[in-house]
């Protein structure tokens, strides 16, 4: 359990943001480290701090080479990759990871599927199992992983799956932006009140104080102020940063932060890889916030806003849509 002079929040708490120590007792609970063993302290790792496999690439193979744990593959975020090498660094395990990469952050990222029909696969083998179906001209990220025939590409409702390359057509950013927004939510005028309705109920909480796993005026940690706001306009949210970030559809991550709107939920990650924060976005950049030992208060990625706050730039993990 963090303590509560830390720097991290209530979510924190719950989802955890161990020491070295801690991680040494999850990863080799008993004995001594053994590099032999590493295939497991990588299983122990993923099963603590992905945590939901169906949306958090977490895919990740190693080696030995010269007494040196070589790491290969890919991870969701540049936080879980560190937090990795720091773990095993924690059991005085030397590590390579220049090989495991992270998703792009560049204009290539962006994909709409234009096959009439396409499904997702666990693997990349054409012969394994379905997981879901993607549509035609639906919107998909392309996570970079590319095997044989096929790409590793993430809906915008979060999930990922293997599809064949010849599926999916690359776009430029703006073209993708507007394909998101044609084939959004129907009922626009509605959907644009309750937006207004939860930045009006959000910026009614500023000032109040921060409390760890308050829900109240009295005081409200982040997740705590997420799920009341919504609470207020009738949308019912889960209670932790952690699952809040699997509702909704993904409308923003590293490498592309600035295309949200009023009322989209801003993920946070920690040393770890572990969704440690939540934000409320008041469209783009700007968003409203608690945490820490400060009052519920406005913040921003944006260098340019007196609110920029550098920490959370840094990490910044992903955005998501609960409207439309």
């Amino acid at each position: 359990m963090v303590n509560q002079s830390s720097n991290m929040d209530a979510d924190s708490r719950r989802i955890g943001a161990p020491d070295a120590q801690q991680i040494r007792r999850l990863l080799v609970p008993e004995g001594e480290p053994r590099l032999k063993d590493l295939p497991e302290y990588l299983r122990r790792y993923r099963a603590r701090y992905v945590f939901d496999p169906r949306v958090v690439l977490f895919e990740v193979r190693s080696r030995i080479e010269d007494k040196t744990a070589v790491l290969e593959g890919f991870v969701a975020n540049p936080g879980l990759k560190e937090g990795l090498v720091i773990a095993l660094g924690s059991l005085g395990i030397s590590v390579r990871a220049d090989r495991l990469s992270t998703p792009p952050t560049d204009e290539k990222r962006f994909g709409i599927v234009h096959a009439e029909q396409s499904f997702q696969r666990k693997t990349a083998d054409p012969d394994s199992e379905h997981v879901n179906e993607l549509l035609r001209n639906e919107p998909v990220i392309l996570m970079g992983p590319k095997e044989g025939d096929s790409i590793l590409v993430q809906a915008t409702d979060g999930y990922l799956g293997w599809i064949p390359q010849g599926s999916i057509r690359q776009m430029e950013k703006q073209a993708w932006r507007k394909l998101r927004a044609d084939i959004g939510p129907t009922d626009r005028a509605r959907t644009a009140q309750l937006r207004k309705e939860i930045v009006a109920a959000a910026r009614e909480r500023l000032g109040a104080p921060y409390l760890w796993a308050g829900r109240s005026e009295r005081g409200l940690d982040c997740s705590g102020l997420v799920q009341r706001v919504y609470a207020q306009v009738g949308i019912h949210l889960p209670r932790d940063a952690d699952q809040q970030c699997l509702c909704g559809k993904i409308s923003g991550d590293t490498g592309w932060p600035d295309d949200l709107e009023p009322g989209d939920l801003l993920f946070f990650a920690g040393t770890m890889g572990n969704i440690t924060h939540v934000a409320l976005s008041l469209g783009g950049l700007d968003f409203i916030h608690a945490k820490g030992s400060q009052t519920v208060r406005e913040g921003s990625l944006s260098l340019q806003s007196k609110n920029y706050e550098d920490q959370l730039n840094r990490m910044f993990f992903m955005a998501r849509q609960v409207l439309g």
